[in-house]
């Protein structure tokens, strides 16, 4: 199946639960399409879920994290799409084992361009050495980035 932009941008929620419903090729093929979009940030990872390894809450999950040896500033970026949890793109981060989660954006529709700066202002909080908890704190107390 062939996930255009303006497809991914346009679907509902019901839409991304079949998707999930038609097995793992089909979502795999919607996490790659996805993930096309995304900028991954300079030294991080991404991985995405394709049989239900992050819990299965989600039709798409996309999982970033910085390639570090610094424990203490590692976290994770989840990008998840709608679906039966939620009606909307939702920026998740997880930190401290998954143990401290806090929703940093959500989004209406798939939005690259607005996605991608919240990837890229994360990714720069970890570069300067900003730790998962002071981000998080940082986030309770503002609300979002």
């Amino acid at each position: 199946m062939n996930f255009t932009l303006d497809h991914l941008m346009s679907m509902s929620p019901c839409e991304f639960e079949r998707v999930r419903e038609g097995g793992e090729d089909f979502r795999h093929a919607l996490s790659n399409a996805v993930l096309g979009h995304l900028t991954i940030p300079a030294g991080w990872n991404v991985n995405a879920e394709y049989r239900g390894e992050f819990g299965g809450l989600f039709p798409v999950q996309c999982r970033f994290n910085p390639d570090s040896e610094n424990d203490e500033a590692e976290f994770v970026v989840c990008v998840c799409s709608p679906g039966e949890i939620s009606p909307t793109w939702t920026v998740i981060l997880l930190a401290g084992g998954c143990r401290r989660i806090r929703i940093v954006r959500q989004f209406e529709r798939f939005e690259p361009e607005r996605i991608n700066p919240v990837l890229t202002e994360l990714a720069s909080f970890n570069r300067i050495g900003i730790t998962a908890a002071e981000l998080i704190t940082a986030i309770s107390k503002e609300g979002a980035l």
